[in-house]
């Protein structure tokens, strides 16, 4: 088996262990699709307000759901210095490169997954209330193409932070407050982001290049020392 995909399978065998760690992300869209339930029902709202309430809720899957992705960046490396379990790894059977592309595999597709899964029970929701004219197949898509590119990004920053850190919780806690930067930055520029494919596409080539460049950055740093 390939050993950058043995590497990914183990990290996801970790973070199914540990329920408690996922519970607040598995909850999250269920929180959020209530909350949208009870907006739309307890008040009257017209069709342009439940389009706009809708498009909110819609980024907020697409920012919070990669967000799992920061506290697994900060574990998959500062959590193995923590551990003093690096030389552990290193004389594993497998190159550097393996060992850090497997560990980054081991970030991204969870969050994810569990992401898309939470914007498709939104969507079915609406359309089983009636609320279909609340959101267009481009708003969903967009937000579904976001979904990944987020999740690498903010993956991608985390593991170039936790690289650099001895601990998991200043790993952690540096990485939360670009999040913090980031979630606010979206969510206010959501409407010009979200407004055409061109400045679309040219929002995501520009989380691709940021990705690429952290990895980048962080390969450098992933040595034996």
């Amino acid at each position: 088996m390939n050993p950058i995909l043995t590497i990914a399978r183990h990290e996801w065998r970790l973070i199914r262990k540990e329920p408690r760690f996922l519970a607040p992300f598995l909850l999250t869209p269920l929180l959020l699709l209530g909350i949208h339930g009870g907006l739309s029902l307890a008040w009257a709202v017209s069709a342009e307000e439940l389009r706009q309430i809708t498009r909110t809720f819609l980024v907020l899957f697409t920012l919070l759901m990669p967000s799992l992705t920061i506290p697994l960046s900060a574990d998959a490396f500062a959590g193995e210095r923590e551990r003093r379990t690096f030389e552990v790894l290193f004389a594993l059977p497998v190159s550097l490169d393996a060992l850090f592309w497997g560990k980054i595999l081991g970030l991204v597709p969870i969050p994810v997954l569990l992401g898309w899964l939470g914007q498709t029970a939104f969507v079915v929701m609406l359309l089983a209330t009636g609320n279909a004219e609340a959101f267009t197949p481009a708003l969903v898509g967009k937000t579904a193409l976001m979904m990944p590119a987020m999740a690498l990004f903010l993956g991608s920053l985390g593991a170039f932070i936790s690289l650099g850190s001895d601990s998991v919780r200043g790993a952690a806690q540096v990485s939360s407050l670009v999040m913090v930067v980031a979630f606010f930055t979206v969510m206010l520029g959501s409407p010009w982001l979200l407004s055409g494919w061109g400045i679309f596409l040219g929002f995501l080539t520009g989380l691709l290049l940021l990705s690429g460049l952290f990895l980048r950055l962080g390969r450098s740093r992933f040595s034996i020392r």
